[in-house]
Formats: structure tokens, C-alpha cells, sequence
């Protein structure tokens, strides 16, 4: 369905009602999360960009709320669903849809565009639990290949047989193989086997390099175990960007973090991400928790502001691989923030290329 066909039901117009909306799909304990939290990628936080942008639209007639609100704040033009799955693109006019391949269940996305049109459907009493196994991805590399089929533009790694595309513009990285079945190969003779979905995270940072977050990562499962995975993330990197891992990681996406961590030519840390002055947000005060980053031998590394919550800093720290599982870590953890599971801080890991 294209935006325009949606009615104003569910519009940023009037986010509670949104959220309340959503929750048929997403669940009780992520519509708490919604109407608490004021932060990117969330219902709220793209209102208040929605608000500012028809303010910039009075003097700027040319331009779409879209893009206005993307040029505001690019994180504003997405809103996560629970588990980071299922994600929402924000149309013109504050008009919110699906986006097809990023729900693993197809059944939940026919109902969210259900819901998002106006259309009766039934309320989801149960919750589906996320699985620990990878993200299947059908969709999104099926989707590569009508899109990428004309594609001249695939280079060959120097230390193997797969081939890359790097399209920053749309948000995409790409891996190919040699093949010999001409319906599904681009002109070059290359079928897609791998996609990853990044999203371009708005942080001025020390090392002065732009920061792409982690949104899905799709491998064909005819090709699985032969380290494509792996080469997508080394095209992001060799780029000359900062990687940050995605909001929620399975047990093989947690591996992958601690097989790139034992890489000398990749630079693997944890951050911290702090609202400075923010009690709503906050369970340390400034002062503490920039002892408590001091103690951990923790450093500065860059900061955005966001409408609601101001001032939002980033402070970068070591990790180590934990003994007992293919797991990082804080180095010598000594505090209740981690990297995983946190209360009271946003934490995650982040990645670049050192040569």
C-alpha cells in the first residue's frame, strides 16, 4: 500500500492513539515503553519531529514533511516495533505503514496494514516470542534482487570469490555470488545471497566518521556458513564508517560481535548514551555517572541533540569476551550498566576499521 491510501487513524497527528493502535501488533509491554519514552525511533519522538517540521513547512511550501523531518532528525522517519523487527516508515503528512520486509510474521504484518488503513480487524491476545535463530530474510534479499537485478556495479573482494554493492544512499550493503541462472542474475552474472539494512545515526563524533546502525541482516539459507554474513559487515567498515550494532541482537548476532572483536584489523568497543540534565531518563546524575565512566576507563566520543531531551553525549569504553559464552562485555565490570540488558542507560557496541 502507498502512504497516501492510509487514513488519519493512523497519523502522528495523535500519537496515543497511534501507539495504542500499534500495540494490537506489538503488545502491552511495548505500548508502556511508547508512552514513556521520549527517544529516537520511537512514536513520540517522531511526533515531536513531525511538529517541528509542519512549523518548517509554513516557510518552506516545496518541501515534504518527509523531508523535513528526515533533514531535522533521520532516525524520526522510522519507528521500531518490539524486538526490533517489525519497523514503520513515516509518510507525508504524519502517515505511518509498514515496512513489508522487515516482519518476520506475515500474518502481524497483514494486520498492521489492517490497522494503519482504518480496517476492523481481530486484537492479538498473545504475544509471539521472539525465536533465537536468524532473522530468515526472504523477503528482504528477494526484494534486493528485483530491485539490484540491472546492477553493473559490484566489485570483487581482493581475498575472495563474493562480490559487494555499497548503496549508502538507500541504506543497503549487498553481497554476490558467481551464477549461472540468468532470470535471477544481474548482468554480470552475480546472484545476491546477502543484505544488510543500515540505518545513518546523526552523532558528531571524535574519529569525525559517519555512524550506521545495524537494522536487519539478510542471509540466503543456500548460502549460510560461509562467512557472508561477516563480508557485509566488512564492506560497511572498510567504507570508512562507524558501525553500531542493532537494538536487539540473537545469540548469532552476539557471536558475530565477538568474532569481529577478536579481529586485529577491527576496532570493537562498547558505549554509553547519557541525557545530560534529563531526570525523566536518567538514574545517575551527571556527576555520577561521569565518575562511574571514569572508573570504568571510559572516554568521550560524541554527542546529538534531540528536541525533547537536549543534550544527549556518548561516551565510548572497553569490552572483553566473556569466558563461558560468545559474548562482549564491559572490561572489568564492576558496575550494574552492561552492555546487554541495561537499566537507566542506553548501552550498545560499536565498530571501525583500525587496517
Amino acid at each position: 500500500m502507498r502512504a497516501e491510501e492510509f487514513t488519519q487513524q493512523a497519523s502522528l497527528e495523535d500519537p496515543e492513539r497511534l501507539i495504542n493502535l500499534l500495540g494490537q501488533v506489538e503488545g502491552e509491554r511495548w505500548v508502556r515503553e511508547q508512552l514513556t519514552k521520549i527517544t529516537p525511533l520511537t512514536v513520540r519522538y517522531s511526533a515531536t519531529i513531525y511538529r517541528q517540521a509542519k512549523e518548517y513547512q509554513k516557510e518552506m511550501p516545496d518541501s515534504t514533511i518527509r523531508e523535513l523531518m528526515y533533514d531535522l532528525d533521520s532516525d524520526s522517519v522510522v519507528i521500531y516495533g518490539a524486538g526490533g523487527y517489525n519497523r514503520y516508515s513515516v509518510g507525508d503528512n504524519g502517515l505511518v505503514y509498514p515496512i513489508d520486509e522487515s516482519f518476520p510474521n506475515k500474518e502481524k504484518l497483514q494486520l498492521a496494514k489492517q490497522l494503519l488503513s482504518g480496517s476492523k480487524a481481530m486484537k492479538i491476545t498473545e504475544i509471539e516470542k521472539i525465536p533465537a535463530r536468524d532473522f530468515s530474510g526472504v523477503d528482504t534479499i528477494d526484494g534486493a534482487r528485483r530491485v539490484y537485478r540491472n546492477s553493473t556495479e559490484f566489485k570483487k573482494f581482493s581475498d575472495s570469490d563474493f562480490y559487494y554493492l555499497n548503496d549508502m544512499e538507500h541504506g543497503k550493503i549487498l553481497i554476490a555470488v558467481p551464477n549461472t541462472d540468468a532470470i535471477r542474475s544481474t548482468p554480470n552474472g552475480l546472484l545476491i545471497v546477502g543484505v544488510l539494512n543500515l540505518y545513518p545515526k546523526s552523532i558528531t563524533n571524535i574519529y569525525n566518521l559517519p555512524v550506521e546502525e545495524v537494522g536487519t541482516i539478510a542471509v540466503d539459507k543456500k548460502y549460510r556458513g560461509q562467512g557472508i554474513a561477516g563480508k557485509l559487515y566488512d564492506a560497511v567498515l572498510k567504507s570508512g564508517r562507524i558501525l553500531f550494532a542493532g537494538d536487539t541482537q540473537t545469540p548469532n548476532g552476539r557471536a558475530m560481535w565477538s568474532n569481529l572483536y577478536r579481529r586485529p584489523d577491527i576496532e570493537v568497543t562498547g558505549w554509553v548514551r547519557f541525557y545530560v540534565n534529563d531526570v525523566r531518563l536518567n538514574v545517575y546524575t551527571n556527576d555520577e555517572f561521569i565518575k562511574f565512566i571514569e572508573q570504568q576507563g571510559g572516554a568521550y566520543f560524541g554527542e546529538r541533540i534531540t528536541p525533547d531531551s537536549g543534550k544527549v553525549m556518548f561516551f565510548e569504553f572497553e569490552v572483553e569476551q566473556l569466558p563461558t559464552k560468545a559474548e562482549l562485555e564491559i572490561r572489568g565490570k564492576k558496575s550494574p550498566i552492561t552492555v546487554y540488558n541495561t537499566e537507566g542507560a542506553d548501552t550498545g557496541l560499536m565498530a571501525r576499521y583500525i587496517g
